[in-house]
């Protein structure tokens, strides 16, 4: 009777979503195997009522067909003639109604540039341990016939499957799926041998320990997870159930880690840390989580997970909650509460608004780079923080500036652009020997807004490399300005840096 209500909600909902026995689905009469992996399960959007008519289908269909569709995202180097899965990134982004993209400054990255950023970057980490001309021929090139490159290939495979790697704005996840596609490259040129079935491991492995990612946007967020999964459907003759990738690419405001300056994870009082025991116990539970395919355990570790963060978030309201009692306690019978008091009072009711709101997660308020990124962070940091942050106007941020100062950050002006903050985050995040890459608008290097950034990347950074793109437009929709800008945290006093100033012709 109804398309969408007696096959489409049947099908994804519970025979893709539900581990069966010979993959046989009785309601249909038909064997579908069980995917696994989030991309299939009820979500609070899919539990409305919503009733599509049998003649949209009938549209739908009748422009697919016209089309070539292939789930192989193409490298820089093929072109097929069809829509893969990149596409999605393109129709997200053309989706977003004017006002909306303004809101959330979400351009679509050129494949190329996405391509280039991810190999420089590459090269650039690569270059702290090997011969940077070696290592330039092997990744530009796929030059692997060369005495040097034999005899450190064990170690550069090493090197690479030990990278971490992270986009704090990942959008429809265009740079990660072109770090997963560059790593595999070159693995694969320093392994001829690896077949489908070995691939999609090292598929599932690169992602499982190497790419992280976050954005604001829920929908962004699922797009990029619906790549990752295609990207290893496409290798294995036989579907396997695919990973969660939940806590690797995660909806959550990147720009901030405290709650006006609080920060929730800090170290407690005395000698015995609980908040690092139980941030040690997710860390544990989140590695089990991704590769689990029941569906109940899968939900269990889930609430366990959530649980040990409500523990926290419960611990700071009961503190606020006690800063509240104090001052009413300490309240001048005559005068009432003194101005100073009163502030006090209001601030941990603003805090604690805030916590109550993070109870209910995906939360948009924060993220907590020390609960989900734990393990990278105890280890030094990323290797490679890489991206294209939004583009938004100091003019519609008006309602976080008060939070962005509290955070601490060094380069804040109330008059910045948004990226600006998301440079200082990169920063942040990276190892010693990390390299960070972000295209961007290019004003921060005249307006007065940038000087406080300027002189941080001058003082703490090493500039690997400054693209300007001038008048040239990269985006097609953004009438901005944009470069590329490329530095490693580790200070040198004698660097030498790429600066390229690209004309229209």
């Amino acid at each position: 009777k109804n398309y969408y209500d007696d096959f489409l909600k049947l099908i994804f909902f519970e025979a893709l979503n539900t581990k069966r026995e010979n993959d046989y689905f009785e309601k249909l009469d038909i064997k579908m195997p069980f995917l696994n992996g989030g991309l299939f399960e009820k979500d609070e959007f899919d539990k409305k009522n919503i009733y599509l008519e049998n003649s949209l289908f009938k549209t739908i269909f009748k422009t697919f067909n016209q089309y070539n569709f292939t789930i192989i995202e193409d490298s820089k180097d093929d072109k097929e003639v069809a829509i893969d899965p990149e596409m999605m990134g393109r129709v997200f982004e053309n989706l977003l109604e004017e006002n909306y993209r303004k809101g959330k400054g979400a351009f679509y990255t050129p494949r190329e540039i996405v391509y280039y950023m991810c190999e420089s970057s590459i090269v650039e980490y690569l270059s702290n341990f090997f011969k940077r001309d070696k290592i330039e021929k092997l990744v530009f090139k796929g030059i692997t016939d060369d005495e040097y490159i034999k005899k450190e290939a064990l170690n550069i495979k090493e090197r690479l499957l030990s990278l971490k790697s992270v986009d704090i704005a990942i959008g429809s996840g265009a740079f990660p799926m072109g770090m997963l596609q560059t790593i595999v490259a070159i693995l694969e040129n320093l392994d001829k041998t690896l077949n489908d079935e070995e691939r999609a491991k090292l598929k599932r492995s690169i992602i499982e320990n190497s790419i992280f990612g976050i954005d604001i946007d829920p929908s962004a967020v699922e797009i990029a997870k619906l790549r990752f999964w295609l990207s290893l459907v496409v290798d294995e003759e036989k579907p396997f159930p695919l990973p969660n990738l939940y806590y690797k690419i995660m909806v959550g405001n990147s720009l901030f880690e405290t709650i006006y300056g609080i920060d929730l994870l800090k170290k407690a009082d005395g000698l015995f840390d609980e908040k690092k025991e139980k941030i040690d116990e997710i860390q544990n539970l989140i590695h089990k989580f991704y590769n689990e395919n029941d569906k109940h355990k899968k939900e269990n570790l889930k609430n366990k997970i959530e649980n040990l963060i409500d523990e926290i978030l419960l611990q700071e309201i009961k503190k606020q909650e006690d800063i509240i009692q104090s001052q009413v306690k300490n309240i001048n019978l005559i005068n009432g509460l003194s101005k100073k008091q009163s502030e006090i009072i209001e601030k941990s009711h603003n805090i604690i608004a805030i916590l109550e709101k993070i109870k209910h997660r995906p939360t948009t308020e924060l993220f907590f780079y020390k609960i989900y990124f734990a393990e990278v962070l105890k280890n030094g940091g990323f290797d490679i923080v890489i991206g294209n942050p939004p583009y938004i106007r100091q003019e519609s941020i008006k309602e976080i500036k008060d939070r962005l100062k509290a955070e601490g950050y060094k380069c804040f002006n109330g008059t910045a652009d948004i990226y600006i903050y998301f440079f200082e985050k990169g920063y942040n995040l990276l190892s010693n020997n990390g390299v960070l890459s972000y295209i961007t608008s290019n004003k921060y290097t005249r307006a007065k807004y940038g000087s406080k950034f300027r002189e941080f990347l001058l003082k703490n950074c090493d500039i690997k490399e400054y693209i300007d793109f001038n008048g040239v437009k990269v985006f097609e929709s953004a009438t901005v300005d944009t470069s590329i800008l490329s530095f490693s945290k580790k200070k040198n006093e004698n660097n030498e840096l790429i600066y390229c100033d690209i004309k229209e012709d």
